[in-house]
């Protein structure tokens, strides 16, 4: 099942309802939270165009959301195989790119800009 992770780095799962039900409740959650406007500003970043919004879902160290736990056939493999690196979910990030995205940071200069748009 891991010959793509160890070949490549990544993996492809067959699609798990589980999970698809988790990451509804996600974008519930993530869309009432955006709307409500109940962020750090400093997450609003490259000219208020990107949203990186760093530990922002609020899942628990299991990786429970208010009404759904993270589990299903793709969790149970992860930590079938990685249980020993890890003990708890971290909270996810989401991130978000809004039309207009790139702009400059605040913090770059025109050649930093310029940079990180043909380089990254």
């Amino acid at each position: 099942m891991w010959e793509t992770l160890d070949a490549l780095g990544w993996e492809i799962f067959e699609r798990d309802a589980d999970i698809v039900q988790w990451a509804a409740e996600a974008k519930e959650i993530v869309e009432k939270k955006l709307a409500q406007k109940d962020f750090p500003q400093k997450d609003l970043r490259c000219g208020g165009t990107w949203f990186a919004g760093v530990n922002f879902l609020g899942n628990s160290t299991s990786g429970k959301l208010e009404t759904k736990n993270l589990q299903g056939k793709i969790i149970a493999s992860i930590m079938s195989r990685f249980r020993e690196s890890f003990d708890e979910w971290d909270s996810a990030q989401i991130s978000i790119c809004y039309p207009g995205y790139p702009k400059p940071m605040a913090s770059e200069g025109v050649a930093a800009f310029n940079y990180r748009i043909k380089k990254c």
